[in-house]
């Protein structure tokens, strides 16, 4: 065999070789692609919120509530399967509290350092439940079940971030012992209503006079008002 076959053959077989290892790359990265998790605009697969324009259809008009303004009149269905308003809420003065069952305030304002957390969520261990921080920080200090005061709890997120359903306020209010006799209304929207704004009303109270005006908000995660010095002191003036 002469010096140029030689030559020829070792070139085919560096050639070769290459588009082998070329085929072998290009396997390997399709096999990687194949197996990795695909990039989504949901990677944890957490249920939808609505729409702008949905969210905007589902809510009342004005929204967010707004301070010394009418309270909007949501549309609700309470633990039981009645359909209600908040409008029909008038002559009662109430604690309006927005509740995400994941959320550990939520927990605790509930009760459940004594009634355990409700599906096994986290507990805030510094909050207090609604009955104690009534009694606490009100003069006299204020008993509960109150004739005069009623809590609406309005569970907005279950354990899975989803809209909530009757089914979820018939749990929870069984869950922490609530019942008509303990002024406790639970309720969910009949309509989808999880947004933004909604997200800065969870944890905390609003509290809403007999005429249904908003005179005080401490809710969310930067209330506007103190919830010890200015909510639980009007309770005790707006139920004189």
């Amino acid at each position: 065999m002469n010096h140029d076959k030689i030559q020829r053959l070792l070139g085919s077989v560096i050639k070769n070789l290459f588009l082998l290892l070329v085929a072998l790359i290009f396997m390997s990265l399709y096999i990687t692609d194949m197996a990795a998790p695909k990039k989504t605009d949901n990677p944890l697969n957490l249920p939808a919120a609505p729409s702008k324009d949905q969210l905007a259809a589902n809510l009342p008009k004005p929204w967010p509530p707004k301070m010394n303004e009418t309270y909007p009149d949501l549309a609700l269905v309470d633990s039981n399967g009645r359909n209600f308003n908040m409008s029909d809420m008038v002559g009662q003065v109430l604690l309006v509290e927005y509740i995400d069952i994941t959320s550990p305030i939520s927990q605790a304002q509930s009760g459940a350092a004594n009634a355990g957390a409700y599906e096994g969520q986290e507990v805030d261990k510094v909050a207090y439940d609604f009955k104690t921080m009534l009694y606490k920080n009100t003069t006299p200090p204020m008993e509960w079940p109150h004739d005069n005061v009623v809590l609406l709890q309005i569970l907005v997120f279950n354990a899975n971030g989803a809209q909530t359903s009757v089914d979820d306020a018939a749990g929870w209010s069984e869950h922490f012992g609530f019942g008509d006799d303990d002024s406790v209304i639970v309720a969910v929207p009949q309509k989808d209503i999880r947004g933004t704004e909604l997200n800065n009303m969870i944890g905390g109270y609003q509290l809403v006079d007999k005429n249904l005006n908003l005179r005080v908000d401490s809710s969310g995660p930067a209330p506007k008002h103190n919830l010890r010095m200015t909510l639980a002191p009007m309770v005790t003036k707006l139920t004189r």
